[in-house]
């Protein structure tokens, strides 16, 4: 903006455009060369008891006069180039009802977009849940189940197969110790590890499979289950009969053949010499029958009602993040509407800032304004004195008239700028008047405001439910448990 006035490194106004007048104006007048050619003129006896200028005088002051209107031109342009700067600059204080306004209308505007994104995505995930519910519920009905199905979580499904592996490792290294062989402990361990492997996951399975298959409302799978578990119990106490008498000849025979403790077996299966052996077939039924029992519990007892069940308790969470997502966004949305209300003083406090800079700048403007025309004056007042010395000094007979100011003053085109400044401080205080206001109207409806989007963000969230509900009550209803009602 030019008409900003500038400081120099004295301290001293000026602007960079138009340059205020100074000393070596008045030697371009000439007042010493006037005064020579005056004095030898013989007008100058009329002058002797005159106080009014002299014609020469004026003449010199023409100088003046011109610069004058030079700076009143570019005074006139500045004027107006500073009050448009500052309507622009006030143009931007926008009235407090119209902010009101548009922070509700942007937060309605955000939930209607957040609740057409929640509706696609939660339509979508609802349709994978619905398929899982129904067949969740044709299991019931078909199987006869109206119980609850036993919840397992993953992590303790997870942890059921760790406990197995653990079970495996102890099984083979106290079965390790057992044994004797040509290769040594770890020989000894390598035939642990497989008894152990074929011992535990035995054991689990058939509890998984053959123990959950008893329950079955068919009857002949629950026969195959009580079928399945004739065969594992008879191989699992004979396995471990088998690994306490491999044992046993182990130590006795090193040679021995798989083979004979076969046939041992068979002659005599139920002979066990040693007390390590004894203590190495309880070990294995003790395992064995843990194992046995974690395979039953890893899931509900009815074969595939726990996996029906987790699949639609899956999908259901899905859908429910879904919508606890959604009122997380809408909180975050509904803080950021209030964030705004409440930086509205930090932005009328900003805005009162810049009505304190314009009025301070424009005070400022006229000040350095006041200063050239005061330079004006003085330099016209230096150039008349000059003169009338020099007439002076070349009569040797002082002249009688007095030096009047205010002859100077008229003779010159001073122009008064007084009006333009109260204009500007007008504008600039009437806007820090409706700055005040507009804080005092904040303060009064602030709370009526925060109100109101609450109001919004409230009905919006039984939006949600509400369409929730109006989906999950599409062609059937089922209870928490994902029984048809």
């Amino acid at each position: 903006m030019f008409w900003k006035v500038k400081v120099d490194d004295k301290g001293r106004f000026f602007w960079s455009e138009m340059k205020p007048i100074s000393k070596s104006f008045v030697d371009s007048m000439s007042p010493k060369e006037k005064a020579d050619d005056f004095a030898k003129s013989k007008n100058v006896d009329k002058i002797r008891d005159e106080r009014s200028l002299t014609s020469t005088e004026k003449e010199m002051l023409a100088n003046v006069n011109d610069y004058l209107g030079e700076l009143r031109e570019w005074h006139y342009k500045a004027y107006v180039k500073m009050k448009n700067d500052f309507s622009e600059k006030f143009s931007e204080i926008v009235p407090l009802q119209e902010r009101f306004d548009k922070i509700k209308e942007d937060l309605i505007f955000e939930l209607e977009e957040l609740k057409a994104e929640f509706e696609e995505k939660y339509k979508i995930a609802f349709q994978d849940e619905k398929s899982a519910r129904r067949d969740l519920a044709s299991f019931r009905v078909k199987n006869k189940i109206s119980r609850q199905a036993a919840s397992v979580p993953e992590v303790n499904r997870f942890l059921d197969h760790g406990l197995l592996l653990v079970f495996i490792c102890l099984e083979s290294v106290l079965n390790a110790a057992f044994f004797d062989s040509d290769y040594g402990y770890i020989g000894g361990g390598f035939y642990a590890f497989v008894f152990s492997v074929i011992n535990i996951y035995f054991g689990f399975f058939a509890g998984y499979i053959a123990l959950r298959l008893t329950f079955h409302v068919k009857k002949h799978l629950s026969f195959l289950g009580f079928l399945l578990l004739f065969v594992y119990f008879s191989f699992f106490i004979s396995l471990q009969f088998f690994i306490a008498r491999f044992r046993d000849y182990s130590v006795e025979f090193p040679d021995l053949e798989i083979i004979d403790v076969i046939q041992s077996m068979i002659n005599n299966p139920f002979s066990v010499k040693t007390m390590d052996s004894m203590l190495l077939l309880c070990l294995g039924l003790l395992l064995g029958l843990i194992a046995f029992y974690k395979g039953f519990k890893s899931d509900d007892p009815y074969p595939g009602f726990g996996e029906a069940y987790r699949k639609w308790k899956s999908l259901n969470a899905i859908s429910s993040k879904i919508n606890i997502d959604a009122k997380k966004d809408l909180a975050l949305r509904l803080k950021k509407a209030k964030e705004n209300i409440f930086a509205i003083p930090a932005s009328l406090r900003a805005q009162e800032s810049v009505v304190d800079d314009c009025i301070r700048d424009s005070g400022n403007y006229f000040h350095c304004l006041g200063i050239y025309l005061a330079n004006v004056l003085d330099v016209s007042k230096m150039a008349v004195l000059e003169f009338r010395e020099h007439v002076q000094k070349v009569l040797e007979n002082p002249c009688r008239y007095k030096f009047i100011d205010s002859e100077i003053e008229s003779a010159i085109d001073i122009f008064a700028f007084g009006e333009n400044k109260n204009e500007i401080l007008h504008i600039c205080n009437e806007e820090k008047r409706n700055l005040c206001e507009l804080m005092s109207e904040y303060e009064k409806n602030k709370e009526k405001l925060i109100e109101e989007i609450d109001k919004i963000a409230t009905n919006f969230n039984k939006n949600l439910d509400n369409l929730r509900g109006e989906i999950h009550s599409e062609n059937f209803l089922f209870n928490e448990e994902g029984c048809p009602v």
